[in-house]
């Protein structure tokens, strides 16, 4: 926790499946819902206690985390710790990319920049209209919202245990259907939607019957 001029940024783990997260925060969806596993968040608030944003950090097996923040003047937020999870933690312009972990079961370190002038804005209008039909489905859903048609959007989707199950570069269409009878089984899952230039825009859960 930290007081920071005009902002107090408090981090943390949360248990549990009570989502917390504000409109537009970096990932919106807790990714673990058992109660042995929890997700670190990080959440800011003015000097009059209102709440601005919150946002949960990292993917699926959270169960060794820590997240401590850093404010800086020019409106950064850096969080640094360490989580043993392999999804949500490093972008694909980062020092290291991909998690490489030299032992078994062993958490990693990192650290990560936000701009919190962004963080309920650009963010929030990027994702607002993106939805996802036909949740729960069975293995036939599609993707809607302008944001696909004006930036280059890409698709991932994580079984429960972090996975890669599925990655496809999207067309620039504002509707894309997808048929994944043969690449899904029933479960939960995660969907990530990014762009190229502007990192990820959302998350869905995702239900297969």
């Amino acid at each position: 926790m930290g007081n920071y001029g005009q902002h107090i940024v408090i981090t943390g783990n949360q248990y549990g499946t009570d989502n917390i997260s504000t409109e537009g925060a970096f990932l919106t969806t807790p990714y673990n819902t058992l109660s042995s596993f929890s997700n670190m968040f990080f959440a800011g608030f003015n000097t009059n206690g209102e709440r601005e944003f919150c946002s949960y950090y990292g993917g699926i097996s959270t169960t060794t985390s820590e997240i401590n923040p850093y404010l800086d003047n020019d409106g950064s937020l850096y969080l640094w710790g360490t989580t043993n999870s392999s999804t949500d933690i490093a972008t694909s312009n980062g020092y290291y990319s991909t998690m490489t972990n030299p032992s078994l079961n062993q958490p990693f370190g990192y650290v990560a920049k936000f701009n919190l002038k962004t963080m309920n804005t650009s963010e929030a209008d990027l994702s607002k209209d993106l939805v996802l039909y036909n949740n729960p489905n069975s293995r036939n859903f599609h993707l809607a919202g302008s944001v696909l048609q004006k930036l280059q959007c890409y698709l991932k989707i994580y079984d429960a245990s972090g996975r890669v199950v599925f990655q496809q570069k999207l067309t620039k269409d504002s509707r894309q259907i997808f048929n994944l009878e043969h690449q899904l089984t029933k479960g939960n899952y995660f969907l990530e939607v990014s762009a190229e230039s502007n990192g990820k825009i959302k998350t869905f859960k995702m239900i297969v019957k």
